[in-house]
């Protein structure tokens, strides 16, 4: 029904059925014209064969006894009858019953419920006579000329429908490529429109958009400058406020007071890592140009690694490298960090106590790729597209954390032009979620190393 819809409101099927429906209106007038001009004309040589025959009676070349006829005809239809006024009244079945009083000169008649076309003169004598054909040679030359009109018109209309399609196609090609290009965007791209090769009416639309981009990525700098700013002027406070609590830690005070401190100094620190996400997904959105570098992922790992082991350790979680391949990225350090960090991290969140976390390098289809999976709780496949809005949550989870770790992950892997992908596992290497980051297929393989120093420069470092 959409889809219908959709087609009858088009600007080409609209353009299409009103340019047919034109020429077909257009050729129905022009043959009905055509009809009775025609017509009119065969009805004039038919008088002028009328006359004609009746020229020859008044000679007495051609008899009163009656019709025309033993002349060689090949179609009746078209035989002359000749007859007199004064025997119309005669039963005869070549004859018509023709009335006395009829006028001299031209004129049509039905006659036994058929028409008849007339021409009544007078002999030298005065005897009156009528010549009689029936109009049907007339009629069928009309029909045939209104039809040698009308058909071509009818498939000129037909042809005209069909290149007006084509044409409106052609003509919109740029508009439809325009479309293609903008759905094709990435979220953050709000980039100015190209306005070459677009039609002038489609200019004011395209500049309209234009200043609509350029408001829209106003606002989002403004919104990003603002969480840059607020969480750097509140990561002084927090740093204060959280080395009070360590001293205070060292100090002599009741149970009560210390089990009051230690739930202080767990909020103060999951402000300060709420605090650095923040700042981190602010880096992030405001693509700014940093060094890129050769990582090798296996050195990536066993770094991150030497930095997660005590988080997973804290649950029994066993978190380890799954894979023997490496593979090699052109990313900046800082980035390439963030990226597993986060990605480890949520893992460790979500994965229960005596839980599995792998870690995965390799290529696919030449691209480097890297993924982590984990044998929690998975994501429901509704939730899957918002889990990387930031601060959004899995609704009933029961985990803490800020909601940031994915947006994080995906707009770093954006900026590199990779991909993330969310995967529910339910296969024999066990149930769970699996994020994979898949990077672009520019870059070469790096030669197997047990050794991670082998990575030289690709190591990235804090």
């Amino acid at each position: 029904m959409d889809g219908a819809k959709r087609i009858r409101n088009s600007l080409q099927f609209r353009l299409s059925v009103q340019l047919t429906a034109g020429l077909v209106l257009f050729s129905v007038v022009t043959g009905a014209i055509s009809f009775f001009r025609i017509h009119d004309e065969a009805e004039e040589l038919m008088d002028r064969e009328l006359r004609q025959v009746a020229m020859l009676v008044m000679r007495q070349q051609i008899s009163l006894s009656g019709p025309i006829p033993d002349a060689p005809a090949p179609d009746m239809r078209r035989a002359f009858i000749v007859q007199p006024l004064s025997s119309a009244g005669e039963k005869n079945s070549r004859r018509l019953e023709l009335p006395e009083k009829l006028k001299d000169g031209f004129q049509s008649a039905s006659i036994g419920g058929k028409k008849w076309r007339l021409f009544v003169s007078s002999m030298p004598s005065g005897e009156r006579f009528a010549v009689a054909q029936r109009p049907f040679f007339q009629n069928k030359i009309a029909r045939e000329g209104m039809m040698a009109i009308f058909i071509p018109f009818l498939c000129l209309a037909g042809i005209a429908a069909l290149s007006t399609c084509l044409l409106v196609r052609h003509l919109f090609r740029p508009l439809r490529e325009m479309a293609s290009g903008i759905d094709k965007r990435d979220e953050q791209d709000l980039s100015p429109i190209r306005q070459r090769s677009v039609p002038s009416e489609l200019i004011p639309f395209i500049e309209s958009l234009n200043r609509m981009f350029a408001r829209v990525a106003l606002s989002i700098e403004m919104q990003r400058r603002f969480i840059a700013d607020a969480a750097h002027e509140l990561r002084s406070p927090m740093a204060a406020l959280s080395l009070q609590a360590e001293r205070l830690d060292a100090v002599e005070m009741p149970v009560p007071a210390r089990k009051r401190l230690n739930v202080l100094r767990c909020g103060l620190d999951r402000t300060c890592s709420l605090l650095n996400q923040l700042l981190a997904l602010a880096r992030a959105q405001g693509h700014r140009k940093e060094t890129l570098r050769q990582i090798s992922l296996m050195a990536l790992f066993r770094q991150v690694l030497a930095d997660m082991l005590p988080l997973a350790g804290a649950k029994n979680i066993d978190l380890g490298i799954a894979s023997e391949e490496d593979a090699t990225v052109m990313l900046s350090p800082m980035a390439a960090v963030s990226i597993l960090k986060n990605l480890v991290d949520n893992a460790i969140r979500y994965t229960p106590e005596g839980g599995r976390i792998d870690l995965y390098a390799g290529y696919t289809d030449g691209a480097p790729f890297l993924a982590v999976a984990d044998t929690g709780p998975g994501i429901p496949p509704a939730e899957m597209a918002r889990v990387f809005d930031p601060f959004y949550r899995v609704l009933g989870s029961g985990v803490s954390g800020s909601g940031l770790g994915l947006s994080i992950v995906k707009t770093l892997a954006e900026n590199a032009g990779g991909t993330v992908t969310l995967e529910n596992r339910h296969d024999g290497s066990g149930e769970g979620l699996r994020v994979t980051v898949l990077f672009p297929p520019q870059y070469k393989r790096a030669a197997p190393s047990a050794d991670p120093s082998a990575a030289g420069e690709g190591e990235p470092r804090p």
